[in-house]
């Protein structure tokens, strides 16, 4: 059964509607068009191309190493993270995964997982990823060296459940304001920043000072942050390129983030993105 129906048009129609319109709209974006998140515009395609699966987040990704090469996509609104590889070791501690591989490198946050679908479409077959909330977690896809046998065997062992398009989805709490500038111990808050001496303490200080990380980096002095023109990225990646340095990528959302640690030599600008 088709939902959310509006104007006597379900949202399968909706698509398919925008999709004769000519534009190239990546899922997110047609979703967002759409007004509705993109796990429900993806559930809307079930048994057209999408087969919901059981909601076995950690199973899955610990079979996922059976398909051979894959590429490992994570985004969010800024930023897409390509990455291809295989995923021969992942493990979890509770909600917390991880997988460290000389190409997929992931840190996983298993209590925002939620729907997973198999996506064929345009001849590409993906396994995806959804928060609580219906935003993408992470995007499995396969690529000419997958092994192809492998994941429709995986597709099969994991679809026994419901094909239905309903989704218990649930929005998450809007962030809590920030305090007041004023009210920042911005000198305890400088100290205790140099005297930092591994970076995954960060999140911590930022904590002990209730104060929120953009407020952070915007308030302490020059020598710890200070802003730069938003042509820096590209003309470090730049950089970087010409000098074969090798440098860590971080891109990631609620659920995922995604890392690129070595050199960067393919760079091009495409029209709204670089």
């Amino acid at each position: 059964m088709d939902t959310l129906v509006k104007d006597g048009q379900s949202l399968l129609q909706r698509y398919e509607a925008l999709q004769q319109q000519g534009r190239k709209l990546r899922a997110r974006n047609a979703a967002e068009s759409l007004g509705v998140s993109e796990a429900e515009l993806v559930a809307s395609r079930i048994g057209l191309g999408v087969t919901r699966l059981r909601n076995d987040a950690k199973a899955i990704l610990k079979e996922v190493k059976t398909l051979g090469e894959v590429m490992a996509l994570t985004r969010n609104e800024h930023c897409v993270h390509e990455r291809k590889g295989c995923y021969q070791k992942i493990g979890f501690n509770g909600s917390m995964g991880l997988a460290v591989n000389e190409e997929i490198d992931l840190r996983l946050f298993m209590h925002h997982w939620s729907s997973i679908f198999a996506v064929e479409e345009s001849g590409r077959h993906s396994l995806q990823f959804f928060d609580r909330s219906g935003t993408a977690a992470h995007k499995i896809y396969l690529t000419d060296a997958s092994d192809a046998a492998a994941y429709r065997a995986l597709v099969s062992k994991f679809s026994d459940c419901p094909q239905v398009e309903e989704l218990a989805l649930e929005a998450y709490p809007e962030p809590s304001p920030p305090l007041a500038d004023s009210d920042i111990d911005i000198q305890g808050l400088e100290s205790a920043w140099r005297a930092l001496k591994d970076t995954h303490d960060f999140h911590a200080l930022l904590a002990t000072y209730k104060v929120q990380r953009e407020q952070a980096l915007r308030l302490v002095s020059d020598d710890l942050a200070k802003p730069l023109s938003t042509e820096s990225p590209r003309r470090l990646l730049e950089a970087a390129r010409d000098s074969q340095c090798e440098i860590m990528v971080f891109v990631g959302n609620r659920a995922c983030i995604q890392i690129h640690s070595g050199p960067v030599t393919n760079l091009r600008a495409t029209p709204g993105w670089f």
